[in-house]
């Protein structure tokens, strides 16, 4: 037998009984469970407690501290002021991107970061080591292990980084450096280093202007320790 909806307990109760045999409110046009009929006051401590962050669209905290979701959202906010302001280049700022929602689709969203474990980094570690380099693995774990670091310091978001153990490890040296071998000669010839100081010069709002100047720099210092005419070694 279908159970009757119950009247609301007094008439300024904010929830209504919705059919599903919980309190409910909608709230930027969405709708939100609170708890069952049989105890409205614990479902009116949860809209209270809640209802400010759905109200500014945002998710509510969770009890068991911050979600991997939060945490990425704000980490990323701040990348994007530091590229809008210049401090960052934007290349910089979408590996930062891919690399945490990667994070984010492997260890789930609603994740609390406090909960982590060495299995998790380990499961992590896995898809980052996929068709890609030795090189490629230590900026994508540098960059993820930089996202938990914010988020004590100076973000205040978590009491302490996540045990990584050894689960969480860029590549040792030695295999690092053989990838960088493998690659072949790095040395640009002339008018490679013309392109490349034409195309920084060219950068939007001078965002490439750091690499032209490192390219000069950088040639100045190979032409000297070599004398052999221009060449330049682009990291």
């Amino acid at each position: 037998m279908k159970q009757k909806k119950p009247t609301k307990p007094y008439p300024d109760f904010p929830l209504y009984a919705h059919s599903a045999g919980v309190w409910a409110k909608k709230i930027r046009g969405k709708l939100y469970y609170f708890g069952p009929w049989s105890d409205y006051k614990t479902a009116l401590e949860k809209y209270l407690a809640e209802r400010d962050f759905l109200y500014a669209g945002k998710p509510p905290p969770s009890p068991h501290g911050v979600e991997l979701l939060e945490l990425a959202d704000q980490y990323m906010d701040s990348k994007l002021s530091a590229m809008e302001s210049g401090e960052l280049s934007r290349q910089h700022y979408l590996d930062c991107k891919r690399d945490v929602q990667m994070a984010v689709d492997v260890l789930g969203p609603r994740r609390p970061v406090r909960t982590l474990s060495l299995d998790d980094f380990r499961r992590l570690r896995g898809e980052i080591v996929k068709d890609r380099n030795a090189t490629t693995i230590t900026n994508i774990i540098k960059r993820l292990r930089a996202m938990f670091a914010w988020g004590k310091d100076p973000a205040k978001l978590l009491d302490d980084v996540p045990e990584y153990g050894g689960e969480f490890s860029p590549p040792p040296l030695r295999v690092r450096r053989k990838a960088l071998r493998s690659g072949g000669p790095r040395d640009l010839k002339a008018d490679e280093i013309l392109a490349v100081l034409t195309a920084a010069k060219a950068g939007a709002h001078g965002q490439l202007l750091n690499l032209r100047a490192m390219t000069v720099t950088r040639c100045s210092r190979r032409n000297s320790a070599r004398r052999s005419g221009p060449v330049a070694y682009v990291p």
